[in-house]
């Protein structure tokens, strides 16, 4: 039991003792400094109360449970940082390291941290994180090996690019929440599931999962292309706006969000591919700025309508891909291919140029306000 305000040590410290609990400060307060690094190779019990701090030496707890009896902070440099055990209590854990911190076990998992924090540079390895407060990870890169990481109704933050290992759900609660990724990058092989309540999801990089499903009512933001097998997006009124430059779905997706404008693209060149088809079943206002295309699938658009925000196409393909407009408006070029397949429109207003290319028919069963509508040969 280590209980004094100022503790120093200039060799390399191993705490070898296999049993009982090895206590580090009594107050927040507190500070233990371990020169040469910091070692508990008898893998007992840890309780830290204080702050730990190396000169860029190693620090390695084993893997003994570890309880935080005040706000507490381990500052290493660039050492490593290794917590082998569970870490449990309510309170504020704060890791600062450019080098490797990795989490081997379940963090709050009986008793919720308040939260916790890591600093910018170095890596972050994690499984199943429960925090009252915010989770932020201010690394170069992140590592989520499955699992859930949970706040009560607190930002959950990943600053570096996120690596998903296994299935990982993100849950902040019903209330204001927000998870924000710069990106998730090497997790084809897994689904991520995100609920934020009425707090945000964002992703401002590059995502590439097997599943991502949103659950949500703050709005979901991807400016990155998004690469996923399937979109699930939950009945809830939940603004999506797919800003990529080229976004792939490989299932059916169906936007069943309620309430919130469905956005697709926010420049000419961008491109949402829906391999097996897209609809809005959830009717709400979509904005279209870029392509939408399928291969030989449906696009139905629902009841809502269809704002061109820059000129565009929606191109289903060769074959008996129907597309389906309730209303259409926005003063821009909207060329529209669909193969075999019917193309209905039940009005347009104010469109420029509207090019039609598709053997199967067009029909337009209201009011048709244009510039110039161009039918090909085909």
């Amino acid at each position: 039991t280590l209980q004094g305000a100022a503790n120093t040590f200039v060799a390399a410290v191993d705490f070898a003792n296999t049993a009982g609990t090895i206590t580090f400060g009594d107050a927040n307060t507190d500070q233990s400094t371990f020169n040469g690094g910091l070692t508990v190779s008898g893998n007992q019990a840890t309780a830290l109360q204080g702050t730990i701090t190396t000169s860029d030496d190693t620090v390695n707890f084993g893997t003994g449970a570890m309880t935080l009896g005040a706000a507490s902070t381990v500052t290493t440099g660039s050492g490593a940082v290794t917590f082998g055990g569970t870490v449990n209590l309510g309170q504020t854990l704060a890791v600062n390291s450019t080098g490797a911190t990795v989490f081997s076990a379940a963090v709050g998992g009986t008793t919720p941290l308040t939260s916790l924090i890591t600093n910018a540079g170095g890596s972050v390895s994690l499984q199943n994180v429960t925090t009252t407060g915010v989770q932020t990870y201010g690394d170069a890169t992140a590592a989520l090996n499955g699992g859930t990481y949970t706040t009560t109704n607190n930002n959950f933050t990943v600053s570096g690019a996120a690596t998903i290992t296994a299935d990982t759900t993100v849950n902040t609660g019903a209330g204001g929440g927000n998870i924000s990724f710069a990106s998730i990058a090497n997790g084809a092989a897994f689904d991520l599931a995100l609920t934020s309540g009425t707090g945000t999801v964002a992703a401002s990089g590059a995502v590439s999962v097997t599943d991502l499903t949103l659950n949500t009512t703050g709005g979901s933001t991807f400016g990155g292309s998004v690469t996923v097998n399937d979109l699930i997006v939950t009945a809830n009124a939940n603004a999506v706006t797919l800003n990529g430059a080229a976004n792939t779905f490989a299932a059916a997706v169906d936007f069943a969000n309620t309430a919130g404008t469905v956005s697709f693209g926010d420049a000419t060149g961008d491109q949402s591919t829906f391999d097996a088809g897209v609809s809005v079943s959830g009717n709400q206002a979509v904005a279209l700025q870029g392509s939408i295309i399928t291969t030989n699938d449906a696009a139905n658009f629902g009841t809502g309508t269809v704002t061109l925000g820059a000129d565009s196409v929606i191109n289903t393909g060769a074959g008996a891909g129907n597309i389906a407009i309730q209303a259409l408006a926005g003063a821009f070029d909207l060329a529209v291919t669909g193969g075999t397949g019917t193309l209905a429109v039940a009005t347009t207003t104010n469109i420029t140029d509207l090019t039609l290319n598709a053997t199967g028919g067009s029909t337009f069963a209201g009011n048709v306000t244009i510039n110039d509508l161009i039918v090909t040969a085909a």
